[in-house]
């Protein structure tokens, strides 16, 4: 006995050492700028060096800086980037060293680029607009190149997706942490591919200057509508304000209006705006948005609701009186002040009595698809 609890205790100890080692090598592979790596959107094994360049000849220099998971071939479909497309990706440069100069040059006539303005680009010193001359059929790369859409697989069937959706929100965060693709259920078929907006804190991981702003805010919404099955739409932690934060709840909402006569849009069916510079006009705007009882949202993480804004008491009513029409709400991650603890309670009634309902239709459909299937046996 004594020999066996030994030798389970040194197993675990050595699955431990393995995990951390697997950890480690996670995060150098993502945060060493001269890890060698391998691609991750095919699986094949060219390597790629970001300090040298792609061993690739054909490969643009300037896509040394692009991170593991977006590093693309020239096998890809994945168009060569011309130099305002290096903007785009890269912010905003001045005056770029003799290197690129020089293979800017070279690829010129291979690289199909789209003009800069006249009196402006990297040459003069002066600051571009990368967003400006973005056509509407290039808004999905450009957003999938930027890192901002991501895919997950998530399982087809939907309650099955609802009791992992833990899971799912958790692996992506840390793949978006580490700056890897979430793809660990490619390759199963009881899987299916959905799209994911990772718009947290996107100021800072774009570096946007003020004039690109508007730009890029209106390039999301339109890609709102381009997608058809979205999981999971984050504005955490970025500079949100009310005028952005309606916008984008408007779109969803006339979103959710279209599936009567568009069956195969779909969600987001987790929707977070946690520590956003709101104040009472964009906590208005969160009021409709729960209020509009969204068939796919079926969790909602507003935290404080407006970072650590002092909320009025008139505006919690508003809040629960909104979650009172809405049916659809399984998880909400809310934190109220103590002195509105009422409400709280509230809040947590109406998410049960929706789990409730929830899980009484569930039963309710299997119940009907045990009894089509002893039919059909019979």
């Amino acid at each position: 006995c004594c020999s066996s609890y030994e030798n389970k205790k040194r197993e675990s100890n050595l699955e431990r050492q393995a995990h951390r080692q697997r950890t480690y090598r996670k995060l150098h592979y993502a945060r060493s700028s001269t890890q060698n790596t391998t691609c991750c959107c095919c699986g094949c094994h060219k390597v790629h060096n970001k300090t040298e360049g792609f061993e690739d000849e054909r490969i643009h220099q300037s896509m040394k800086h692009v991170l593991p998971y977006q590093a693309p071939h020239a096998h890809h479909h994945h168009a060569l980037l011309s130099p305002t497309q290096q903007n785009l990706q890269y912010g905003s440069r001045t005056e770029p060293n003799r290197r690129q100069q020089q293979t800017e040059a070279t690829n010129s006539s291979s690289v199909s680029s789209s003009p800069l303005p006249e009196g402006k680009g990297m040459n003069t010193g002066e600051t571009v607009n990368r967003f400006e001359h973005i056509g509407k059929r290039e808004y999905i790369e450009w957003l999938t190149c930027l890192g901002i859409l991501v895919s997950i697989h998530v399982p087809i069937n939907d309650h099955e997706r609802w009791q992992k959706a833990h899971t799912l929100y958790k692996h992506l965060s840390i793949a978006a942490d580490l700056h890897v693709a979430c793809n660990e259920n490619a390759n199963r078929s009881d899987y299916k591919e959905m799209k994911c907006f990772m718009l947290k804190n996107f100021e800072k991981v774009l570096n946007l200057q003020p004039s690109e702003v508007a730009h890029f805010q209106n390039i999301v919404l339109a890609s709102i509508n381009m997608v058809d099955e979205i999981y999971l739409f984050t504005l955490n932690s970025s500079n949100t304000d009310d005028e952005f934060l309606e916008k984008v709840l408007n779109v969803l909402m006339k979103r959710n209006k279209k599936k009567s006569s568009k069956p195969h849009l779909y969600g987001p069916e987790i929707l977070d705006v946690e520590n956003l510079p709101i104040r009472d006009d964009g906590i208005r705007h969160i009021c409709s948005y729960v209020e509009a009882n969204c068939v796919d949202t079926k969790w909602m993480k507003i935290g404080h609701l407006a970072g650590y804004y002092e909320i009025d008491e008139a505006l919690w009513q508003k809040f629960v009186v909104s979650l009172e029409k809405n049916k659809q709400i399984l998880k909400l991650d809310v934190k109220v002040a103590s002195k509105y603890s009422h409400y709280e309670r509230q809040m947590t009634r109406k998410v049960k009595e929706n789990k409730d309902k929830y899980r009484q239709a569930q039963h309710e459909r299997r119940r009907k698809r045990t009894i089509s299937t002893d039919r059909t046996t019979v």
